[in-house]
């Protein structure tokens, strides 16, 4: 049985059906409906249903019990987009991960579970609305940029899968094409001094003046440990990342050993004051734990790197 799809094109809806040559390669055929697609969407379809039963009609009987892409027909976009996430979950990170399946459980879902959108029938128009409702619900560009990121590279999967022929991603007519530009905030001299002079005493101190000296996120601050930091060579080592479970969708803090980027994952000098902070901060957790041992202190909080 051979299937296919309505795809509009030039403001027109065609039929394209897969179709197969000797070889198992495929080779779709795109045929006009005669219909334009503002509000023929229906009789498109019918069209399709016609060209399919001839074709099949023309297969080898052998051949006509053995649909290219039966699995596809009838899948939701939604059901696709699942089975698309699965397949990446090992070659992202957990936090990337948890980004996707709440974009696709929230406002994807929203936008798309109500109209029943299957994959082989998404189209240019759709994102289009879909991207406008995001804009219209007030978001900024940034946030379209990331669902267009997001459904381009699942559509792209689905052509390799041979799911469909055509990104509609590719053609979405409000294609978002850049992000909003960055405007940072930062300390000035006179600001961060006052900021490190005030949480001294603070168990947050180390951290904060790590973060000012060096420029790292926090989970790269959170990630040192002893062991990233040689004192010998006067190094130290960004390695390691820290999150709270909860932005991965998992409980508790999540320990990371691998970077983003090969970038990310990189060798600092250690610096005169950093290097000063931290070797009383090891000083003091080694008198913190030998007073542990003998019974003296039972509880001590303000422990700022792990061993």
């Amino acid at each position: 049985m051979i299937t296919g799809s309505i795809q509009p094109k030039n403001g027109k809806y065609y039929a394209v059906l897969n179709l197969y040559d000797h070889t198992g390669k495929r080779r779709p055929k795109w045929i006009s409906t005669g219909y334009t697609v503002k509000g023929n969407k229906k009789k498109a379809q019918e069209v399709l249903n016609e060209l399919t039963r001839r074709y099949s009609t023309q297969l080898p009987p052998s051949k006509r019990s053995q649909p290219a892409c039966t699995r596809t027909v009838d899948m939701t976009l939604l059901d696709f987009l699942y089975e698309w996430l699965a397949t990446r979950k090992p070659h992202i990170q957990p936090t990337t991960f948890h980004n996707y399946t709440s974009m696709i459980e929230g406002r994807v879902t929203d936008y798309f579970s109500p109209q029943k959108t299957l994959l082989v029938e998404l189209n240019y128009h759709q994102l289009d609305d879909f991207y406008n409702s995001i804009r219209k619900d007030g978001c900024c560009e940034n946030s379209v940029v990331k669902y267009h990121a997001m459904l381009k590279m699942a559509l792209d999967y689905a052509i390799r899968k041979e799911y469909i022929q055509i990104n509609a991603a590719d053609r979405a007519v409000e294609k978002p094409s850049h992000k909003n530009r960055y405007k940072p905030s930062y300390y000035s001299k006179d600001e961060l001094n006052r900021l490190l002079r005030t949480v001294t005493d603070d168990v947050l101190y180390v951290p904060i003046l790590l973060a000012a000296y060096y420029g790292l996120w926090r989970s790269e601050v959170l990630g040192i440990r002893w062991s990233s930091i040689d004192f010998e060579k006067k190094t130290i080592a960004i390695e390691h990342k820290v999150f709270d479970g909860c932005a991965a969708g998992q409980e508790g803090i999540l320990l990371m050993d691998e970077m983003k980027t090969k970038s990310s994952r990189r060798t600092l000098p250690l610096l005169p004051i950093p290097e000063r902070v931290l070797l009383e901060a090891k000083a003091r957790q080694e008198k913190y734990r030998r007073a542990r041992r003998k019974g003296i202190l039972h509880e001590v909080s303000g422990v700022y790197l792990c061993g």
